[in-house]
């Protein structure tokens, strides 16, 4: 009987082994499978390009952060709009040049009157390889009226013209109207929503100072 007692024990006892080793290798398999998924892990986000290794540590490039220095145009990172009338205006390399120096800061648009096609085409040839713009921003109309209607259209931040009536008209509809001629802004009857220039440099050096800014 004694002897039947010690093997139930011996039978307990390996059973109870059996189970406590089966658990031990469950909980091992289990720790193992987690490592090797965190090690996995870490790896594919070491390779990953969009982090940057230097001196040793790890930066994130975000569009917010980038790691290469992007030029801007001006203080805000954005190019205005400028538009400039030649009606009336003689057609000197002083002006070409500040019409250039003009168009390296801001998209400029040049207004020409242009009676036939002919004269359109040969303005925007001429103006496209003086001042370095493309001909699609050479606008020609036939009067200054049309000027005037094309420029409320195209709403540019400032407008430079000569002809009292396109300001006049332009006023309230244009942010900002420009002139060269002292008088055009007095004929328009409120001067003080034009600015007066003494010239075309004038206007492109006070353009390019608040574009710095």
């Amino acid at each position: 009987m004694s002897g039947l007692i010690t093997v139930r024990i011996f039978e307990a006892l390996h059973g109870a082994s059996q189970t406590l080793l089966a658990s031990l290798n469950f909980g091992l398999a289990a720790w193992t499978l987690l490592f090797g998924a965190v090690f996995l892990l870490l790896w594919r986000v070491s390779r990953s390009p969009n982090y940057h290794h230097s001196n040793g540590t790890i930066a994130v490039a975000t569009p917010s952060s980038s790691t290469h220095a992007r030029a801007k145009p001006s203080a805000n990172g954005r190019r205005i709009l400028v538009s400039i009338s030649l009606d009336g205006r003689p057609q000197t390399e002083a002006l070409y040049t500040g019409l250039r120096r003009l168009a390296d800061f801001c998209d400029l648009v040049v207004e020409m009157i242009a009676a036939t096609d002919d004269e359109e085409n040969t303005a925007k040839e001429k103006i496209s390889r003086k001042v370095g713009i493309p001909g699609h921003r050479v606008l020609c109309s036939s009067t200054a009226n049309g000027r005037a209607y094309m420029v409320r259209q195209l709403h540019p931040a400032w407008h430079v013209d000569t002809d009292e009536e396109v300001l006049k008209y332009l006023i309230g509809l244009v942010p900002h109207l420009a002139t060269t001629s002292p008088t055009a802004a007095k004929t328009a009857g409120e001067s003080d929503s034009i600015t007066v220039f003494a010239s075309i440099d004038t206007f492109v050096d006070r353009l390019l100072t608040s574009a710095q800014k």
